[in-house]
């Protein structure tokens, strides 16, 4: 079973963790709208892989126990049954696991951390309850049963929370009344070429002017977004296939720019302190955005690049 698992929890793992990374950016970043279509998005690819995977262990599991126990044996019958029925946890698990990841980029470690400690507690009860009266079976059905029991319970909380039958998105993430920017906060655009980016770079000028943010650091903004995205367009992105580079701005406490990509991974910060005499001008729009810029941080997440600067 150990073995098995390093296998099969890969997937409710792999696809957990790479949403926890870019809820991460997205709370932080006040984008509610972004935040739900990566839910969406997680839940949907990761239950169809989920039962993809659940349906091959029950189609194989014969000849999965075979590779450990000599057919016709009561361990080769058990093991089995074990790969039938035990690996049924993997779709609720994977939906449990966004929840709890969901809660923690909130901070919510509380509630994680409860929900997590009564999981594995309360499999441990109900394995040593259920296994005498219905031998090894239950024990390969606990995980799962639990889970879905877990998943109940954190629906009960959020009818509760909202003292009604609102069980919305939102609503189930347990988002807070203030999480996310409001229209008039920010703005979003996508690039499609060179010229689009002045024009871009443009518009974010007017709106951060519109915001009553001082002329110069409407100015700085601008040109750091015009810098940036022209060096991702023209060192990381195929313009012989389809790729995509979006930009959003939040004007909130302070400015924030996101550049957000699908083109070749490239961090400027390991080049923001590169000078070279001989050719000056190399890496210059780097170097004069890590000046004019309070912070710049990179990620990349799921093959997604994504640089955040704030002023």
């Amino acid at each position: 079973m150990a073995t098995v698992n390093i296998v099969t929890g890969a997937v409710p793992q792999g696809v957990s963790n790479a949403y926890s990374s870019l809820a991460g950016l997205y709370y932080g970043e006040d984008d509610r709208e972004r935040f739900l279509d990566l839910f969406r998005i997680v839940s949907r690819t990761g239950m169809i892989l989920s039962g993809i995977l659940t349906l091959l262990l029950i189609i194989f599991s014969a000849q999965i126990s075979g590779l450990f126990f000599p057919p016709s044996t009561v361990e080769f019958t058990i093991g089995q049954r074990m790969i039938c029925f035990a690996y049924l946890y993997i779709m609720p698990n994977l939906l449990f696991n966004i929840l709890m990841k969901s809660y923690q980029v909130q901070g919510r470690t509380m509630l994680m951390n409860v929900l997590s400690f009564v999981e594995v507690a309360s499999v441990g009860i109900f394995t040593f309850v259920t296994v005498p009266m219905f031998g090894t079976d239950a024990a390969w059905l606990s995980n799962t049963i639990i889970d879905v029991i877990i998943i109940g319970v954190v629906i009960i909380t959020v009818i509760i929370w909202r003292k009604g039958f609102d069980l919305s998105l939102p609503s189930l993430l347990k988002f807070p009344a203030e999480f996310g920017a409001s229209e008039d906060e920010y703005r979003e655009f996508s690039i499609s070429d060179s010229e689009n980016i002045s024009e871009i770079s443009d518009q974010v000028i007017d709106f951060c002017k519109s915001r009553n943010y001082p002329k110069k650091t409407a100015f700085y903004v601008g040109l750091c977004i015009e810098e940036m995205a022209k060096n991702v367009l023209e060192h990381g992105a195929d313009t012989s296939k389809k790729y995509n580079i979006d930009i959003r701005v939040v004007a909130r406490d302070e400015l924030t720019v996101r550049i957000c990509d699908d083109c070749q991974e490239f961090d400027p910060r390991e080049r923001q302190d590169l000078y070279d005499p001989e050719s000056p001008e190399k890496n210059i729009g780097i170097r004069l955005t890590a000046k004019l810029a309070k912070e710049i941080d990179y990620y990349n997440n799921a093959g997604i690049n994504t640089l955040l600067m704030k002023f």
